[in-house]
């Protein structure tokens, strides 16, 4: 399970008994870097979208080594600086 973390601004990941066994992402509003994670959403191939509220950004990532992959930016959304 994935749970998103707007307070420490990255993702914590639990075990199926709901032990934290790791977390990844780091604050920030550049790339790969998380503000505001709102929502949560893994595919069928294992990866995962995070919805970033205040940066207007889809960050993917794989699941099993939290390795981002190419950002979406909203095109309302000013670009990071």
């Amino acid at each position: 399970m994935f749970v998103g973390d707007p307070r420490y601004q990255l993702v914590h990941v639990f075990n199926k008994e709901g032990v934290e066994v790791s977390f990844f992402g780091q604050a920030g509003m550049g790339p790969g870097e998380i503000r505001t994670p709102s929502s949560l959403y893994v595919d069928a191939a294992h990866r995962i979208y995070l919805a970033d509220s205040l940066s207007g950004k889809v960050l993917v990532f794989r699941e099993k080594m939290g390795i981002e992959l190419p950002s979406f930016l909203h095109p309302d959304a000013t670009s990071p600086r």
